[in-house]
This record gives structure tokens, C-alpha cells and sequence, in this order.
């Protein structure tokens, strides 16, 4: 059997214990397709994969099927994905998962400065994932920049 060529278009994200990779790769006969992988880690360090494949052709109706079931159950992915674009416009890495070199940089920062907003602009994510990061790093308390919080997930960077 003729191995499967990747085209080199790949996306993942990654949430919680689970990671979600996107792929468009090529059959053994040259059609196109997407290959949706979600690996999770299960008892331990083995990690267990499931795919799914959907060759192009199906592509619309795959995607038409999806949203419609999404929005039956009351989750318009549309307009949370048009947010996040929106958030994006002002913090780039909004949603982003944080990265060791993140952590490490983020705690010398604040150690240096204790202003969100300037961490904020300096880490280009919204002022209230700097204070949830700051709490898990157990560099921030709760109670601390309290003013910030009556802004809520509404600033919007000017």
C-alpha cells in the first residue's frame, strides 16, 4: 500500500488533554482530503487517536452539517469565532495557549512591572488573561487589581 503524502497545511490546538490536529493531505490516488486527528492521553502516557476523514468534495457539506447541529444545540461558532478575530485586532495571542517561555517571561516581567495593561500590551493578550495567568502562577492573588476586573471580558484595547 502507497503511503499517504501530507501537503504540509497542518493546525492543532490544544485543550486540556486533548489535541486536535488539522491536516489536508493527499490519497494514494492524488485526491485531497482532511484528516481530523484528536489525540488524548489515556491512562498514563499512551495517547489514543481517532480520525476522522473527509475527501474535498464533502468538504461544504461536512462543514454545513456541522454548524447546523452546532446551532440546533445553541452554540453559533460563528460568532464566537468572529469575537475571537475581534479580540485578536487588539491582542494577538488571545487564546493562545501559554508556553513555558511565556511563563518564564511573564514572571520576570511582572517582576519588573506590576501594571496589567502594559503586561497586557506587552504579551499582546487581553488584561484579564495576565491576572489568571499571574493567579496560576501564584504571583497574584484574587484580591489584587480589582479595579481592572470591573471591566470585565469587555475591554477592548483603544
Amino acid at each position: 500500500m502507497q503511503a499517504h503524502e501530507q501537503s504540509g497545511i497542518q493546525m492543532r490546538f490544544g485543550a486540556d488533554s486533548r489535541t486536535y490536529i488539522f491536516e489536508i493531505r493527499k490519497s494514494a490516488i492524488g485526491r485531497d482530503y482532511l484528516r481530523i486527528t484528536e489525540e488524548r492521553i489515556k491512562s498514563g502516557k499512551s495517547i489514543l487517536r481517532q480520525r476522522i476523514i473527509v475527501f474535498d468534495e464533502h468538504i461544504a457539506g461536512f462543514l454545513d452539517a456541522m454548524n447546523e447541529t452546532l446551532l440546533e444545540a445553541g452554540m453559533n461558532v460563528l460568532q464566537y469565532t468572529n469575537r475571537v478575530r475581534e479580540i485578536r485586532n487588539s491582542y494577538p495571542k488571545a487564546y493562545e495557549k501559554w508556553s513555558v517561555e511565556d511563563d518564564t517571561h511573564l514572571r520576570e516581567a511582572y517582576s519588573k512591572c506590576k501594571d496589567i495593561r502594559t503586561l497586557a500590551d506587552t504579551f499582546q493578550r487581553q488584561p484579564g488573561a495576565i491576572e489568571s495567568r499571574l493567579r496560576k502562577l501564584a504571583l497574584q492573588s484574587e484580591s489584587e487589581n480589582p479595579s481592572h476586573r470591573s471591566l470585565g471580558s469587555q475591554h477592548v484595547r483603544s
